[in-house]
């Protein structure tokens, strides 16, 4: 590793010495990759002729690049100015200030909902659905509060999702309620190394949750706190390390019953505005035959969640909007087919495998070439400025904030990374010293290597062809 390094340092801190052909910047020369998997490619941006390439055929885990294909469908399918729609309706009828009947709200897959990301609070909520019952003289609620809830357990997790993800915040299923991304925040205190820690609280608040806590603390000043729950369940274990002594560390985990939650939330905010419901709420499967609905609200607009997916490579956003693409497709496919038929009207989808729209996923597998293909489709796109928009730029913002920071390259990549244990992934944009853009996919495979070690090479490998193109 330390003569790799040395020959980059050299190589790339004295342009003089270095070799401007691309040969110079061969990836799959470097004995350290060796075992490893890896494919790329670089691309004109404006002829899509290849500039250099390796293994751009051979079908890789892409990790988070995913999103990128997922993104990109949702605004040819929805529009970059759709917004997803959350009904709220009433069975029986109004006497005397009695709704004598239930409130019902359908969340109906929107991504924003009650979400701090798009300033669309719990808080929020409750006090529009408070104004509308005002409006209409609704003091009091005979029934129950109702959440509908469409899609069972056993289906808000992609079966091919690893044990270690599904309970952790990344790892949070989909159902037809998003709850503020169905996020639970999991406040601890720790002491010395080596003892094991208290939950204090959690966030929201929910009293049938039940935990197991083996969490201790430790001289390592990150989180390694790992949460276990099965889809659905109201017990979750919670396993791993916190830094020692705090008073109030943070760790997020998956909210595992986003429509109860909903329902409690939304019941104890009317109530404490005054609104009395004679019997408590409750989730249901399906919309009453006898509901009518009385008031609609409107998510974030297609574009914005887009931006917020990419940027900050959320997984819950990416497979929220391709649920809503698919339903607004009212396609006969299973979603995944769906996904595959769709992308192939815009570029060559052999040996794509597509199993989720997040990448979490390690069954998911794509090629440099598919990526470039992508990127060229979005270039053209009506759509494809709000695209780019979505992109995180190197040393600046999301998650390529930190990479190529401290080289003259910062600024001049950008796109999307993707990262899992053994594999690392980019693709976007990328601009030559020359001034000259290129689209650059990069997918590795099961490197021996650390994480940190191959960012640091692949870095140098970035600033290499910044300089050299």
């Amino acid at each position: 590793m330390i003569q790799l390094y040395t020959y980059l340092l050299l190589m790339l801190s004295n342009p003089d010495s270095a070799v401007s052909t691309p040969d110079s910047l061969n990836l799959s020369a470097f004995p350290e990759l060796q075992s490893a998997s890896m494919a790329y490619q670089m691309t004109d941006a404006a002829t899509g002729e290849v500039v250099m390439e390796h293994n751009p055929t051979k079908a890789l885990a892409p990790a988070s690049v995913l999103k990128l294909f997922t993104t990109a469908l949702a605004l040819d399918v929805l529009g970059s100015e759709a917004r997803m729609k959350t009904n709220l309706y009433t069975s029986g009828t109004v006497s005397k200030g009695v709704l004598e009947g239930d409130l019902i709200f359908d969340a109906n897959f929107d991504p924003s909902l009650a979400s701090d990301r798009f300033d669309n609070t719990i808080g929020v909520k409750v006090k529009q659905i408070m104004i509308y019952l005002t409006s209409k003289g609704i003091k009091e609620i005979e029934g129950k509060i109702k959440i509908v809830e469409k899609v069972n357990a056993a289906e808000r997790i992609p079966r091919t999702w690893v044990w270690e993800d599904i309970g952790n915040y990344y790892g949070a299923g989909l159902g037809s309620t998003i709850l503020n991304e169905n996020q639970l925040e999991l406040h601890f205190k720790s002491g010395k190394k080596g003892t094991l820690t208290s939950l204090e609280r959690t966030v929201p608040e929910l009293t049938w949750l039940k935990f197991d806590n083996h969490v201790r603390a430790s001289r390592k000043r990150k989180d390694l706190a790992y949460a276990f729950g099965s889809p659905g369940s109201n017990e979750i274990t919670i396993t791993g390390t916190i830094p020692q002594n705090n008073r109030d560390f943070k760790v997020k985990a998956a909210l595992p019953n986003p429509s109860q939650a909903l329902a409690f939330r939304l019941h104890k905010g009317l109530v404490s505005m005054g609104l009395k419901v004679e019997e408590g709420y409750a989730v249901i499967s399906d919309i009453p035959s006898n509901a009518e609905l009385v008031k609609e609200f409107t998510s974030a607009t297609t574009k914005k969640i887009v931006r917020e997916t990419n940027l900050h490579s959320v997984n819950i956003l990416a497979e929220a909007l391709l649920m809503n693409a698919y339903l607004h497709s009212e396609s006969e496919l299973p979603k995944n087919q769906w996904m595959l038929a769709e992308l192939s009207k815009h570029l060559d989808t052999k040996g794509m495998k597509l199993y989720d729209a997040c990448g979490l996923s390690r069954f998911n597998a794509v090629t440099v070439t598919q990526m470039n293909q992508l990127l060229t489709w979005m270039n053209g796109h009506k759509d494809g400025i709000n695209f780019t928009r979505s992109y995180a730029i190197a040393g600046f913002s999301g998650t390529l904030k930190r990479f190529l920071k401290l080289t003259d390259a910062i600024g001049k990549f950008k796109g999307k990374s993707g990262s899992m244990s053994g594999v690392r992934a980019y693709c976007g944009e990328l601009e030559g010293k020359s001034g000259k853009k290129y689209n650059l996919s990069i997918m590795v495979n099961n490197y021996d290597m650390s994480s940190r070690e191959l960012v640091l090479l692949l870095e140098k490998w970035f600033l290499g062809l910044h300089q050299n193109f």
